[in-house]
Formats: structure tokens, C-alpha cells, sequence
């Protein structure tokens, strides 16, 4: 049988690939600086002919999912590095030696990429650089919304208790606190006097354990922040104080009181490097007796 010859195709029939090349990287930012956890928050591109351009990956609402209180001063703090890397292009082919101006940030690995304009740069670099960061939000928004309900019960529950001693005590929770040069306003689980203090709690379920680490370690980041930030009356005493199941009342296996253990046993880890101490406890009683006893301490 006589076999019919592959057809023959022009070269010039190839897609031709696209003409316009940049290099981007990612904006990575830990809530601990030295933590292994890091999200992608913002993604930083320069294109050949010198333009460059930064995309924001999380959202007001995301970073509020994700922080808590601490979204407001986190937003900030990405917008400072991100205007910083912007500069530090202008005058650089790349930011493989630039240091971001605040501790947490860091970049990621560059890439080289092709499109047909910077706007589709940034789409190849939100598709392939956030993957961490869209999946917090749309694979675990059950279990932050879980972990924040876990502490908005366990605060209340530590409030009712601070205002059957001491119901002056008791209104120096949900502070809030301003820079003093007024650009943001962000809420404190407690502040009294030089003392302040956020909430935290970490459960049993391996579903949620990260996202309440995670948020946790928000919290620290907070305190960090605040203490050495520009407010008035800064305090000089940072706390974080995390609740937890009790393993005889829940019936815990052991399995599960490991994971207890060990959430408390990293965030006391990376809080130790902050100078920021952690007070742990299964009942809000004696973590109310303990504030009470700061806020008089530090009044």
C-alpha cells in the first residue's frame, strides 16, 4: 500500500512566541522572622525595556482572615517593602542583593518569563508564585473562621472572669492603639499601662492546627511591632496568651495532646526570640488571675 507523505509545514505557520520578557519574584513575609511559615504577598516584575510593576496578592479581607487585628499594620508594612523594592529597581536589574527595610520580608526565587505585556507577566506570576497564598484562604477559610471562634470564646471567657474582680480591669480589652503619626489604627487583645497582651488558642484537630498556629503567630508579630512602634506610651511588657483543651475533661488521645504540646512548645520557640513571653493554660480562670496581676503590676 503506497503511504500518503506527512503533510509539510511552513515555520512560519509555529505560533510565534511572545516578545515581551520580564523577571519577577515573589514577596515573601513571614509573621516570625526566622519562621519556616511564609506567605507570598505581593509579586515584584521587571520587563526588559525597564518598566516595573508589583501586583498585591492578598486582599483586605484575606489579610483580615489571616491576621486578625494585625492585618491593618501588616498592610502596611508590605506596602513600605514593596514602594522600597519599586526604587531599588529602578536602579538594578534585579533585587537578588536587595534587603527588604523590614525584618519578616524576603524574596523569593526569580523567574524569567515571556508574555505579550507586563499585564500578563503578573498573571503567569500569580498563577505559578501564590499558590500558598490563595490556598490559606480558599482551602482553610473554615478553619480560620473555626480558630477565630475558638478565641473570641476564650477571650470572653477571660473577660468574665477579669470583671467579677475588677470591672475597670475588665475595659482594657479590644484596645485600640494608633501610630503617632496617625497612619494606622489597630486593636490589642489587652493594654494597661505598660502591659500588653494578645489572645491565641490551640486546638486538638489536625484540620486546624496550622491555621491556628498561623494566627498565633500573627499575634506575636503584632506585639513585636507595637512595642518597638512609634505610639504613645509604647508598652514595654508583651504577652501572648494561649488557651488550650483540657486533656482529661476532652478525653484527649495521646496523639492529640502531643499536637497541644507542640504548637505551645513553637510558639513559645519563636516568642523567645522576640523577648515576648507566653502564658499558657486550659482555663480562662487562671489566665484571668494572671492579667489581673500584670495590669496592677504595670499600671
Amino acid at each position: 500500500m503506497k503511504q500518503t507523505p506527512p503533510p509539510v509545514i511552513n515555520a512560519e505557520e509555529f505560533p510565534q512566541l511572545p516578545s515581551y520578557g520580564a523577571r519577577w519574584q515573589p514577596l515573601l513575609f513571614s509573621p516570625i522572622s526566622g519562621s519556616e511559615e511564609s506567605l507570598t504577598v505581593a509579586l515584584i516584575a521587571k520587563g526588559a525595556d525597564g518598566h516595573t510593576e508589583a501586583r498585591f496578592v492578598l486582599n483586605e479581607k484575606q489579610l483580615h482572615c489571616l491576621f486578625k487585628d494585625a492585618a491593618d499594620a501588616i498592610h502596611e508594612k508590605i506596602l513600605i517593602c514593596v514602594n522600597d523594592a519599586i526604587d531599588a529597581l529602578n536602579f538594578r536589574l534585579s533585587l537578588d542583593d536587595w534587603e527588604p527595610p523590614l525584618s519578616g520580608f524576603q524574596m523569593g526565587q526569580a523567574h524569567n518569563a515571556l508574555a505579550s505585556d507586563m499585564r500578563g507577566i503578573l498573571q503567569q506570576a500569580t498563577r505559578l508564585g501564590t499558590a500558598l497564598g490563595s490556598s490559606l484562604v480558599t482551602n482553610e477559610g473554615e478553619e480560620a473562621q473555626a480558630v477565630e471562634l475558638r478565641n473570641t470564646k476564650w477571650v470572653s471567657q477571660i473577660r468574665k472572669s477579669v470583671r467579677i474582680t475588677d470591672k475597670k480591669i475588665a475595659k482594657l480589652f479590644d484596645r485600640e492603639v494608633a501610630s503617632l503619626n496617625g497612619r494606622f489604627t489597630e486593636t490589642v487583645g489587652f493594654f494597661s499601662g505598660t502591659y500588653a497582651a494578645n489572645f491565641a488558642v490551640i486546638g486538638s484537630s489536625s484540620r486546624s492546627y496550622r491555621q491556628a498556629i498561623r494566627a498565633a503567630q500573627g499575634r506575636l508579630w503584632q506585639l513585636d511591632q507595637l512595642r518597638d512602634a512609634q505610639i504613645i506610651d509604647s508598652p514595654k511588657s508583651v504577652e501572648l496568651i494561649v488557651g488550650h483543651p483540657d486533656p482529661e475533661q476532652f478525653l484527649l488521645t495521646d496523639i492529640e495532646i502531643e499536637r497541644i504540646n507542640d504548637g505551645i512548645d513553637e510558639l513559645k520557640l519563636e516568642a523567645v526570640k522576640k523577648e515576648i513571653a507566653v502564658f499558657d493554660s486550659s482555663d480562662p480562670i487562671p489566665a484571668a488571675q494572671h492579667i489581673l496581676k500584670k495590669a496592677r503590676l504595670c499600671a
